[in-house]
């Protein structure tokens, strides 16, 4: 009876084990859930299984079956770090947290709260004293859809790695708990908000920290269109406000910057406003790349520019003016009045300074048809970061005056930035001037007055190529691309493969088009980023003017960089043996010629490229100097198998300049080319014969190398033989020019040919302009058909000009005698007589001072 009764109550502690071990399992998603997902306190769970589910059990019972379950608090937190990365990935639409698994058990959402809030207070410690990258603001040029089609970084997505296999996301819907069901009105979870804004904030940091193209990668298309939007909106207050300093609006509204009537065509119009971003979707439309040689694309565009040049003349006057009179109302009132910029009244003298402006502007987004709660990145960040950094603020407001090309505030700002380390801040602003060139509104002034004051400040050597390996000569050489050719970026520079589009294509060189425009504000609302090469025209005497003025300036003063320094344009290296094939600047100069010869546009004759030959041979540049030059490399049909490069002067470049380029070229670039090559072929024969010894003294060229390291000898392996040739020369010697200094290295001061071919051109530019669309481009007294004649009989120049001694008296290097400055000849001190026709439209003309450089004592120099 014993052994029965042992038996029985054997059997019933089995048999309670069993169902208290099944009452474990059957509560354990409960249990797990308490525990786990929503991370209350082991004493807590306890107490609630037992009034709630009526599971009476102490607490190291739970610590038994935890531990049989595998389960722990303790998670790893690289493992938080991956499991809030695939949750951000997935609550971007959505209001509910999913379960994030871990091995199979749920991560509490407490817990992933904890640690969000952990990590961003380190960062945000860490973040106190973080200030703004260069170029944060500058960039962002474009609205969206113009963005979109200019570069292939915008179309960058998902850059996320995979989701790691031990971490499971599950839909919000199967693991909701009656404690993590949505609010009546979708409200988002803590652990939503939490995971957003620690995104948020990442943006953010990537945004100061200049680092666009990863934070483009953290974007959905919605997102980046919002961000893309906001940010141009501010790139346009900038500009209108750099614009505009002094009159005019005290504040650039988004209703006076009319984004609503020039808005991309599918931009959203409103988001949720229980999210800190956009929730719209992503539309549908295809990117709109650029076009060429057809108008069908522009038929919707209801601006379009003039086909007519503005210009300056450069005048002995203290201040700019305006063919087109400007009336200032004696008013406070500040307004944009219904005749436009006519009735605006100038700004008190209490008002902010221009990086004020705008650090005001991002706090208050006033300038913005956006909500800024709408931005993928937590705004007071990058409000906080500007704050902290005034020296960028100040450098990029800089870059935003150059942009706008108003001299009152580029004259305010350039004596403060001059001061800091230019070099360091990404701007380059002799590079951004010449990007920003505007021959109608300043010419060369605002180069000239950079030029000088930097040059006292800053280091020019460290300034005269920029991150592309591109000399600011090359930028001039982009800018006549870029405005009168249908060349896409590639052309010059195989690392802008990805580019559709030049720095600086919203700026019309010759004035016919500005980035505020209607008719680009259309193009961009469209999606076009690239200027259409129907709304170009010639290599006109306007942009001539600008591009040679800016020549001398550059090449003029004893500080001034060396004119033969290597050029960074259309560089190659070699397939078989590696050397760079890197030009100088005459050969660069070459090959922007038959770029301007083979997709310039109607009416071209290479007057231009002609005036710059001259402009660079009198400002000392070499045409004897060899560079080791490719043409199979150039045309990319180089292999790896032999070499293909060899030593060549520029002329020899042009000479080798296959036929198969030259078909379709007009009569009248044919004769352009002729002319160029003939100059560039006397230039080179007379240079040998009539070249005095080369001096053994250290000059500004020696030192400019020895700073960059740079060396001649790297260029060319002839160069020791033509020294030698030269030492061998004739001491004969022309009548001397005054202008012929050692310091300047400025061979044709000897040279009459060169020179009176140069004041010829300086004449020619000053005094003539197509007034209207029947009329030529080159004035009857500059004939190229006639100059080619004479630079073919032995370098007699029978042009009207000079036939008919239209000119001023002049040095036989090309400088006219009594001027005010040397590299800028005003039209009153070219001519004999006036017959000039610039002032003949007056609504079409500014008048701007004679720059203030230091040109009229360059050559006083020893």
């Amino acid at each position: 009876m014993e052994q029965s009764s042992g038996s029985i109550q054997g059997s019933s502690s089995s048999t309670k084990g069993d169902e208290l071990s099944r009452r474990w399992e059957q509560l354990k998603p409960v249990i797990l859930r308490l525990y786990l997902e929503e991370d209350m306190h082991l004493s807590t769970v306890v107490k609630i299984m037992k009034t709630q589910h009526s599971f009476h059990t102490v607490e190291n019972s739970y610590k038994y079956y935890f531990n049989k379950w595998g389960v722990s608090k303790t998670i790893p937190g690289t493992v938080k770090d991956a499991a809030i990365l695939a949750l951000g990935k997935r609550i971007r639409d959505s209001n509910s947290t999913p379960a994030v698994h871990y091995n199979g058990q749920v991560i509490g959402k407490k817990k992933l709260r904890r640690h969000v809030s952990a990590t961003e207070k380190k960062r945000e410690d860490a973040d106190s004293n973080i200030q703004l990258s260069n170029n944060v603001f500058m960039v962002w040029n474009l609205p969206y859809r113009a963005f979109r089609s200019s570069s292939a970084i915008a179309d960058h997505f998902s850059p996320f790695p995979d989701t790691p296999a031990f971490i499971h996301i599950s839909n919000p819907h199967i693991s909701q708990s009656p404690r993590n069901l949505p609010s009546p009105n979708d409200a988002p979870t803590p652990t939503v908000l939490a995971v957003r804004n620690k995104e948020l904030n990442e943006r953010a940091r990537l945004f100061v920290q200049a680092k666009h193209e990863d934070l483009f990668r953290h974007m959905e298309k919605a997102e980046k269109k919002i961000l893309t939007t906001y940010m141009y909106q501010f790139w346009l207050f900038a500009f209108k406000t750099a614009k505009h300093w002094g009159y005019g609006p005290l504040d650039w509204t988004a209703d006076l910057l009319e984004f609503d009537r020039f808005k991309d065509n599918d931009l959203p119009t409103h988001s949720s406003p229980n999210t800190p971003r956009s929730n719209v979707g992503t539309p549908a439309y295809a990117a709109t790349p650029r076009s060429e040689g057809s108008a069908g694309h522009l038929t919707s565009l209801n601006s379009h520019p003039s086909p007519l040049c503005n210009w300056t003349i450069h005048a002995a006057i203290r201040i700019r003016f305006e063919g087109k009179e400007r009336l200032y109302a004696e008013s406070d009132e500040n307004i944009a009045g219904p005749d436009g910029e006519n009735t605006w009244s100038r700004w008190p003298k209490t008002s902010q300074t221009f990086e004020e402006k705008l650090q005001a502007a991002l706090e208050n987004s006033s300038f913005s048809n956006l909500n800024p709660g709408d931005l993928p990145m937590t705004l007071v960040q990058i409000t906080k970061a500007t704050q902290r950094s005034p020296k960028v603020l100040l450098q990029e407001s800089f870059g935003f005056s150059i942009v706008a090309r108003n001299e009152d505030v580029f004259e305010e700002l350039l004596p403060r930035v001059a001061r800091t380390n230019l070099e360091d801040s990404g701007i380059y602003p002799l590079h951004l001037l010449t990007s920003f060139l505007d021959g109608s509104r300043m010419c060369c002034n605002l180069f000239d007055d950079a030029l000088n004051l930097i040059a006292e400040e800053n280091s020019i050597e460290k300034l005269y190529v920029n991150n592309h390996e591109h000399t600011v000569l090359d930028n001039l050489m982009i800018s006549i691309l870029k405005g009168h050719t249908s060349c896409r970026p590639v052309s010059v520079d195989d690392k802008f493969a990805k580019l559709k589009r030049f720095t600086g294509e919203e700026v019309d060189i010759c004035g016919r088009w500005d980035a505020d425009s209607d008719c680009i504000r259309e193009l961009f609302a469209e999606g076009h980023a690239a200027i259409p090469v129907e709304w170009k025209h010639m290599f006109c005497h306007t942009s001539v003017q600008a591009i040679c003025h800016c020549i001398g300036r550059l090449f003029g003063p004893v500080f001034a960089p060396p004119t033969n320094f290597p050029s960074g344009l259309f560089t190659k290296r070699c397939q078989a043996c590696g050397i760079p094939l890197q030009l100088l600047p005459l050969h660069s100069l070459v090959l922007t010629t038959v770029h301007v010869a083979r997709s310039g546009c109607p009416g071209e004759n290479l007057f231009g490229m002609l005036a710059c030959l001259v402009c660079l041979l009198v400002n000392g540049a070499n045409p004897t100097k060899k560079a080791h030059i490719s043409l199979d490399a150039l045309m990319n049909r180089d292999s790896a198998t032999e070499c293909s490069h060899e030593d060549l002067d520029p002329l020899q470049l042009a000479e080798r300049v296959p036929d198969s380029l030259m078909v379709g070229w007009t009569e009248e670039v044919m004769l352009g080319w002729q002319v160029f090559c003939s100059t560039l072929r006397y230039a080179r024969d007379e240079r040998r014969p009539k070249s005095k010894k080369v001096s053994k003294g250290k000059d500004r060229d020696d030192d400019f190398n020895a700073f960059l390291d740079f060396s001649d000898d790297e260029m060319s392996g002839n160069e020791d033989i033509e020294d030698a040739d030269l030492d061998d020369e004739s001491d004969v010697e022309e009548e001397p020019c005054s202008h012929s200094k050692t310091v300047t290295k400025n061979f044709y001061g000897g040279s009459k040919v060169i020179g009176t071919l140069w004041a010829a051109i300086q004449t020619e530019l000053a005094t003539y302009r197509r007034l209207t669309a029947d009329d030529p481009w080159i004035s009857e007294y500059f004939d190229m058909r006639s100059l080619l004649d004479g630079l073919n009989n032995g370098g007699l120049i029978t042009i009207p000009l000079v036939d008919r001694d239209m000119m001023s008296p002049f040095c036989q290097c090309g400088r006219f005698l009594e001027v005010t400055d040397e590299a800028c000849a005003c039209v009153d001190e070219v001519c004999r007589e006036h017959f000039a026709n610039l002032d003949s439209s007056w609504s079409r003309t500014a008048y701007i001072r004679i720059p203030g450089g230091h040109n009229e004592s360059w050559y006083d120099f020893y």
